[in-house]
Protein backbone atom coordinates (compact mmCIF):
# COMPACT_ATOMS: atom_id res chain seq x y z
CA UNK A 1 0.00 0.00 0.00
CA UNK A 2 1.37 3.16 -1.02
CA UNK A 3 0.96 6.59 1.56
CA UNK A 4 -1.64 8.24 -0.19
CA UNK A 5 -3.30 4.88 -0.18
CA UNK A 6 -2.62 4.55 3.38
CA UNK A 7 -3.18 8.30 4.21
CA UNK A 8 -6.64 7.50 2.92
CA UNK A 9 -7.27 4.86 4.93
CA UNK A 10 -6.84 6.74 7.88
CA UNK A 11 -8.81 9.21 7.02
CA UNK A 12 -11.38 6.91 6.28
CA UNK A 13 -10.92 5.24 10.23
CA UNK A 14 -11.35 8.88 11.09
CA UNK A 15 -14.60 9.22 9.78
CA UNK A 16 -15.63 5.77 11.11
CA UNK A 17 -14.54 7.34 14.72
CA UNK A 18 -16.52 10.01 13.77
CA UNK A 19 -19.35 8.18 13.41
CA UNK A 20 -18.95 5.96 16.33
CA UNK A 21 -18.07 8.93 18.64
CA UNK A 22 -14.68 7.91 19.44
CA UNK A 23 -12.79 10.36 16.88
CA UNK A 24 -10.06 11.66 19.72
CA UNK A 25 -9.72 8.03 20.65
CA UNK A 26 -8.52 7.56 16.88
CA UNK A 27 -6.22 10.30 16.66
CA UNK A 28 -4.47 9.48 19.31
CA UNK A 29 -4.18 5.80 18.95
CA UNK A 30 -3.91 5.83 14.92
CA UNK A 31 -0.22 7.44 14.51
CA UNK A 32 2.74 5.60 15.73
CA UNK A 33 3.71 7.39 18.75
CA UNK A 34 6.62 9.79 18.65
CA UNK A 35 10.15 8.57 19.89
CA UNK A 36 8.89 5.35 20.48
CA UNK A 37 10.68 3.36 17.95
CA UNK A 38 7.64 2.46 16.07
CA UNK A 39 7.42 5.39 13.05
CA UNK A 40 8.58 2.65 10.91
CA UNK A 41 5.04 0.70 11.06
CA UNK A 42 2.99 1.82 7.60
CA UNK A 43 -0.32 3.77 8.06
CA UNK A 44 -1.43 1.11 7.00
CA UNK A 45 -1.07 -0.91 10.01
CA UNK A 46 -1.49 1.72 12.30
CA UNK A 47 -5.20 2.05 10.66
CA UNK A 48 -5.62 -1.80 11.64
CA UNK A 49 -4.28 -1.56 14.91
CA UNK A 50 -6.82 1.36 15.65
CA UNK A 51 -9.59 -0.82 14.27
CA UNK A 52 -8.26 -3.73 16.47
CA UNK A 53 -9.04 -1.71 19.46
CA UNK A 54 -12.29 -0.22 18.40
CA UNK A 55 -13.43 -4.07 17.72
CA UNK A 56 -12.96 -4.69 21.40
CA UNK A 57 -15.19 -2.04 22.40
CA UNK A 58 -17.77 -2.25 19.49
CA UNK A 59 -17.82 -6.55 19.69
CA UNK A 60 -19.80 -8.44 23.11
CA UNK A 61 -18.27 -12.02 23.98
CA UNK A 62 -20.52 -14.17 25.87
CA UNK A 63 -19.56 -14.33 29.51
CA UNK A 64 -17.94 -17.68 29.53
CA UNK A 65 -15.76 -16.31 27.37
CA UNK A 66 -14.23 -14.87 30.76
CA UNK A 67 -13.77 -16.78 34.46
CA UNK A 68 -13.85 -13.80 36.15
CA UNK A 69 -14.93 -9.79 35.90
CA UNK A 70 -11.57 -8.64 35.66
CA UNK A 71 -10.22 -11.25 33.34
CA UNK A 72 -8.30 -9.58 30.64
CA UNK A 73 -9.62 -9.28 26.53
CA UNK A 74 -6.76 -10.86 24.98
CA UNK A 75 -5.90 -9.88 21.64
CA UNK A 76 -3.88 -11.89 19.95
CA UNK A 77 -1.45 -12.55 16.80
CA UNK A 78 -0.84 -15.28 15.18
CA UNK A 79 2.17 -16.10 12.99
CA UNK A 80 3.84 -13.03 11.38
CA UNK A 81 3.33 -10.02 13.09
CA UNK A 82 2.86 -6.94 10.62
CA UNK A 83 2.25 -4.01 13.10
CA UNK A 84 5.86 -3.20 13.84
CA UNK A 85 5.50 -2.58 17.70
CA UNK A 86 2.23 -0.44 16.81
CA UNK A 87 -0.59 -2.55 18.38
CA UNK A 88 1.56 -2.63 21.20
CA UNK A 89 1.82 1.29 21.43
CA UNK A 90 -2.20 1.03 20.89
CA UNK A 91 -3.57 -1.53 23.20
CA UNK A 92 -0.52 -0.20 26.15
CA UNK A 93 -2.92 0.68 28.91
CA UNK A 94 -6.33 0.61 27.59
CA UNK A 95 -9.36 -1.31 28.62
CA UNK A 96 -12.37 -2.05 26.86
CA UNK A 97 -15.66 -2.90 28.68
CA UNK A 98 -14.09 -2.55 31.94
CA UNK A 99 -11.59 -5.04 31.11
CA UNK A 100 -7.70 -4.24 30.50
CA UNK A 101 -6.43 -5.51 26.90
CA UNK A 102 -3.61 -7.92 26.98
CA UNK A 103 -1.41 -8.61 23.65
CA UNK A 104 0.30 -11.93 23.16
CA UNK A 105 1.72 -13.31 19.92
CA UNK A 106 1.31 -16.97 19.34
CA UNK A 107 2.60 -19.46 16.88
CA UNK A 108 -0.31 -21.96 16.01
CA UNK A 109 -3.91 -22.63 16.63
CA UNK A 110 -3.37 -24.60 19.36
CA UNK A 111 -1.15 -21.58 21.08
CA UNK A 112 -4.13 -19.31 20.10
CA UNK A 113 -6.30 -20.54 23.49
CA UNK A 114 -7.80 -18.47 25.70
CA UNK A 115 -7.53 -15.84 22.78
CA UNK A 116 -10.63 -13.42 22.42
CA UNK A 117 -9.45 -11.81 19.08
CA UNK A 118 -6.97 -13.13 17.09
CA UNK A 119 -5.57 -11.30 14.37
CA UNK A 120 -3.91 -13.23 11.16
CA UNK A 121 -1.51 -11.50 8.71
CA UNK A 122 -2.69 -12.16 4.75
CA UNK A 123 1.63 -14.03 5.19
CA UNK A 124 0.07 -16.60 7.65
CA UNK A 125 -2.98 -16.93 6.08
CA UNK A 126 -1.53 -17.73 2.84
CA UNK A 127 0.65 -20.61 4.57
CA UNK A 128 -1.87 -21.60 6.53
CA UNK A 129 -5.06 -21.56 4.40
CA UNK A 130 -7.07 -23.76 6.96
CA UNK A 131 -6.82 -20.99 9.63
CA UNK A 132 -10.90 -19.40 9.85
CA UNK A 133 -11.95 -22.93 10.13
CA UNK A 134 -9.00 -24.31 12.61
CA UNK A 135 -9.61 -21.29 15.21
CA UNK A 136 -13.08 -21.44 15.54
CA UNK A 137 -13.89 -21.25 19.17
CA UNK A 138 -16.79 -19.70 21.07
CA UNK A 139 -15.80 -16.41 22.08
CA UNK A 140 -13.26 -15.73 19.86
CA UNK A 141 -13.16 -12.87 17.17
CA UNK A 142 -11.05 -13.96 14.51
CA UNK A 143 -9.80 -10.91 12.43
CA UNK A 144 -8.06 -11.18 8.49
CA UNK A 145 -6.74 -9.10 5.66
CA UNK A 146 -9.25 -10.38 2.81
CA UNK A 147 -12.17 -10.39 2.15
CA UNK A 148 -11.84 -14.07 1.32
CA UNK A 149 -10.65 -14.91 4.94
CA UNK A 150 -13.86 -13.38 6.02
CA UNK A 151 -15.89 -15.85 3.32
CA UNK A 152 -13.69 -18.77 4.47
CA UNK A 153 -15.06 -18.20 7.81
CA UNK A 154 -13.55 -15.74 9.75
CA UNK A 155 -15.44 -12.91 11.66
CA UNK A 156 -13.80 -9.75 10.24
CA UNK A 157 -11.76 -9.81 6.84
CA UNK A 158 -9.79 -6.28 6.14
CA UNK A 159 -10.29 -4.61 2.85
CA UNK A 160 -8.95 -1.92 0.90
CA UNK A 161 -12.08 0.01 -1.03
CA UNK A 162 -11.79 2.91 -2.61
CA UNK A 163 -7.80 3.05 -1.58
CA UNK A 164 -9.25 2.67 2.18
CA UNK A 165 -9.09 0.32 4.75
CA UNK A 166 -12.60 -1.08 5.22
CA UNK A 167 -13.60 -4.36 6.67
CA UNK A 168 -16.34 -7.04 5.95
CA UNK A 169 -18.58 -9.03 8.38
CA UNK A 170 -19.58 -12.82 8.65
CA UNK A 171 -22.77 -13.14 10.39
CA UNK A 172 -22.65 -16.76 10.65
CA UNK A 173 -19.30 -17.18 11.69
CA UNK A 174 -19.95 -14.24 14.65
CA UNK A 175 -22.88 -16.26 15.50
CA UNK A 176 -21.02 -19.29 15.77
CA UNK A 177 -18.75 -18.05 18.01
CA UNK A 178 -21.48 -16.20 20.02
CA UNK A 179 -20.57 -12.67 19.58
CA UNK A 180 -22.65 -9.79 19.40
CA UNK A 181 -21.18 -6.98 16.99
CA UNK A 182 -22.80 -3.58 17.71
CA UNK A 183 -25.58 -2.52 14.84
CA UNK A 184 -23.54 0.90 14.44
CA UNK A 185 -20.55 -1.03 13.77
CA UNK A 186 -22.46 -3.04 11.50
CA UNK A 187 -23.49 -0.49 9.98
CA UNK A 188 -19.98 0.50 9.05
CA UNK A 189 -19.15 -2.52 7.21
CA UNK A 190 -18.34 -2.88 3.59
CA UNK A 191 -20.55 -5.95 3.52
CA UNK A 192 -22.14 -8.24 6.68
CA UNK A 193 -22.32 -11.70 4.48
CA UNK A 194 -25.15 -14.15 5.59
CA UNK A 195 -27.02 -10.64 7.12
CA UNK A 196 -29.30 -8.08 5.83
CA UNK A 197 -28.02 -4.57 6.85
CA UNK A 198 -31.34 -2.58 8.36
CA UNK A 199 -32.31 0.80 6.94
Amino acid sequence: MDLLTARRGLASLIVLAATLGMAQLVLSQARAPAGTGYRGASLEYQVKAAYLLNFTRYVEWPSQAFQAPTDPVRVCVLGRDPFDGVLDATLEGKTTQGRPLALRRVRSSADAAGCHLVFISRETWRTLGELPRTLRSPGRLTVGESDEFAQAGGVIGFVIQDEAVRFVVNAEARDRAGLRISSRMLSLAAAVYGQELGP
